[in-house]
C-alpha cells in the first residue's frame, strides 16, 4: 500500500510541474508602420514607425526618421511634408472636406511605402439632442446624474461611418469618464452588434466615451443614443465640501470613411492569456508595403452645461 501511495505521489507531482512550450512566431522582417489621421480643416501630419521581432526587448526607438513623404491631392502631387522629428512628418495645408488624398512614402531601408487613396468626409449631418435632468442615477448612485438623448439622421453618402465621443470636463481642462450607457444592454449591445464598436478610441488621449456605427446597419435612418452623465463636482475649500459645480459635457459628431471603422473593429478583439496560443489575427492596413492606416475624419463639436436643480 505505501509502494502505491508513492508511486501516486510521484504521477502527481510529474503532472504538476512547469512546462515551457517552444512557439517560434514567425516574423517577416522590419515594415515600416504608418499612421495618418486626416481630420478635415487641420493641418497634414504622418507617423512614421516600423515594426520589430515579437519576442525579446522592444527596441530603445522605434520612430523613423529622414523619410521622404510625399502627399498626392485628387491625383496630383501636392507637396512633401516637413521632417518634425521623432517620426512626425507635418505641413501648414489644411486638409480638405471632400478630397482624396494618397500618401507615399519613401525611405532608404524600406523602400517605396504608400496607401491607398482615402477621400475626406463631409461635415458630418446635426444631431438632435434632449435632456432627462435628474436621472435617478444607474452608477455612483451619490452623485447627481442627467440623462442625454440624441439623435443623427443618416446623410445620403453611402459610404459614412459615425462615430460619437463623449467626455466630461472639469477645471483645469481635467477629463473623466464619468459617461455611462442608461442601460446595460446597452452596453451588452456594443459588445456583441456586428454594426457598432464600444470603447477606447485611437484618436483620443483624453478620456473618453466612444461609439463607431456602421452606415449600413442604421435603424430607420437614424442613429439613437443614450447615456446617463455626472453632471457635477464637488468644490473643497481647506478639505472642507463647501459646494457643487456644474460638469462641462462635450460630445464630438465623427463622420469617418471606412478604413478607420474596419480598423476600429478589428482593434477591439477578445484578448486575455487563454488565448495566448490561439493564431493571431492580420491587423486592418491600406497600406501597401507596411502597415498602419490613413483615413479620412471630419468632426463637429457640441458643448453644454448641465442645470443645477
Amino acid at each position: 500500500m505505501k509502494n502505491i501511495q508513492l508511486i501516486l505521489l510521484f504521477f502527481i507531482v510529474i503532472s504538476c510541474r512547469e512546462r515551457i512550450l517552444n512557439y517560434d512566431l514567425p516574423f517577416e522582417g522590419e515594415k515600416l508602420v504608418v499612421y495618418s489621421y486626416l481630420r478635415a480643416g487641420n493641418p497634414i501630419e504622418v507617423n512614421l514607425s516600423h515594426t520589430w521581432r515579437p519576442i525579446g526587448m522592444k527596441p530603445a526607438t522605434v520612430y523613423v526618421e529622414k523619410a521622404i513623404v510625399k502627399i498626392f491631392f485628387n491625383g496630383k502631387y501636392q507637396e512633401t511634408l516637413a521632417d518634425k522629428n521623432l517620426g512626425k512628418y507635418a505641413s501648414s495645408t489644411r486638409v480638405v472636406a471632400g478630397g482624396s488624398y494618397k500618401i507615399e512614402i519613401v525611405t532608404q531601408k524600406y523602400g517605396t511605402t504608400f496607401s491607398k487613396e482615402v477621400k475626406i468626409p463631409k461635415t458630418p449631418p446635426k444631431i438632435d439632442i434632449s435632456i432627462r435632468p435628474n436621472l435617478k442615477p444607474i452608477i455612483n448612485s451619490d452623485t447627481p446624474q442627467d440623462a442625454i438623448e440624441i439623435v443623427l439622421n443618416q446623410d445620403e453618402d453611402p459610404s459614412s461611418h459615425y462615430g460619437f465621443l463623449f467626455q466630461t470636463i472639469y477645471p483645469d481642462n481635467v477629463y473623466r469618464t464619468a459617461i455611462f450607457p442608461l442601460t446595460e444592454d446597452a452596453q451588452n449591445r456594443l459588445e456583441q452588434n456586428d454594426c457598432e464598436i464600444g470603447g477606447e478610441t485611437v484618436l483620443e488621449t483624453n478620456y473618453a466615451m466612444s461609439e463607431f456605427h456602421s452606415n449600413d446597419c442604421f435603424m430607420d435612418k437614424k442613429i439613437k443614443i443614450a447615456k446617463s452623465i455626472e453632471k457635477v463636482y464637488d468644490i473643497f475649500i481647506n478639505n472642507k465640501l463647501v459646494g457643487i459645480k456644474s460638469v462641462l459635457i462635450q460630445i464630438r459628431v465623427l463622420k469617418t470613411d471606412e478604413n478607420y471603422h474596419k480598423y476600429m473593429k478589428n482593434l477591439f478583439t477578445p484578448s486575455g492569456t487563454e488565448l495566448l496560443l490561439i493564431e493571431p489575427s492580420t491587423t486592418y492596413t491600406n497600406i501597401s508595403n507596411g502597415y498602419g492606416i490613413v483615413t479620412g475624419i471630419n468632426e463637429v463639436t457640441y458643448k453644454y452645461v448641465p442645470e443645477l436643480n
